[in-house]
């Protein structure tokens, strides 16, 4: 099953191949009960249709997509079956936000907020990378900088916790927050929203280089130029020229003075 997952990019029947191998498990298990599939049998299987999900071909993405919705409530039917945090996972990356199934583990994540400790299966930091993604791609915002201000909150009251430490936050969960900050300002029509749209991307910027000086992580949380060209990403969207040239002129000077130990901060093309 393992193999066929990791197969599944190369060979289109991997998914339904490894489905197969699972069926025929299942039916020895009613003579042999060692061999029934455990959720690490189903993982592999759900794996392997995920894979196919962000392929070319968008009837087979759709089909597997099906497939693991399938899975993924047969496991939730099945008293000797656990979902784990892999098994969730799986369906956050491959499934619709529109899914009652996709709600329900938002939730999950969301609640491990308010009792980090007590949740029997926890979320993990690809979790958080599932639903920053979503987000972005579907220009939800205001969700995306929820989770990010909750990550930071918990991550500076448990710093002793190891799974805190797993989700402390980098650029890249910026970067996705200022993302959907972007699709959003292209769909905005008000110019009072477009305006706290810019004012959010600018504040964000903001924050990383308090959380930066403040020594909340290490250098990486500084924004770089990818950092900019999100926030500049916001702005051009909004045809804010004076701010737009404003950041291309903070990345040249960062860039002439080389102010900052370690981080080459400059223009690029995409600037």
């Amino acid at each position: 099953l393992s193999a066929l997952a990791k197969n599944a990019k190369r060979d289109p029947m991997a998914s339904v191949k490894a489905e197969q191998l699972l069926q025929e498990m299942d039916n020895l298990a009613d003579r042999f009960p060692h061999l029934r599939p455990t959720i690490f049998s189903y993982n592999a299987v759900l794996e392997a249709y995920a894979k196919n999900c962000h392929a070319g071909n968008s009837k087979r993405s759709q089909q597997s997509k099906l497939a693991i919705l399938r899975i993924f409530r047969k496991v939730q039917r099945d008293d000797h079956l656990q979902p784990n945090t892999f098994t969730n996972n799986l369906l956050l990356s491959s499934n619709s936000p529109s899914s009652t199934e996709w709600q329900d583990l938002e939730r999950w994540a969301l609640e491990y907020f308010d009792h980090p400790e007590s949740m029997s299966i926890q979320p993990d930091r690809n979790t958080y990378n599932q639903l920053f993604q979503s987000y972005s791609a579907n220009g939800a915002a205001d969700k995306a900088e929820r989770l990010l201000q909750k990550l930071i909150h918990l991550t500076r009251t448990m710093p002793t916790s190891s799974l805190a430490t797993d989700l402390r936050v980098g650029p890249v969960w910026f970067n996705l927050v200022l993302k959907a900050l972007a699709r959003c300002a292209g769909t905005t029509g008000t110019d009072n929203t477009n305006r706290s749209l810019g004012q959010q991307a600018d504040n964000l910027l903001g924050q990383m280089y308090a959380l930066y000086q403040s020594g909340y992580s290490d250098q990486k949380l500084h924004p770089q130029t990818s950092t900019y060209n999100h926030v500049l990403n916001v702005h051009a969207t909004l045809g804010d020229i004076d701010r737009a040239e404003t950041l291309v002129a903070e990345l040249e000077q960062a860039f002439l003075t080389n102010s900052i130990d370690g981080i080459e901060l400059r223009p690029d093309h995409i600037t």
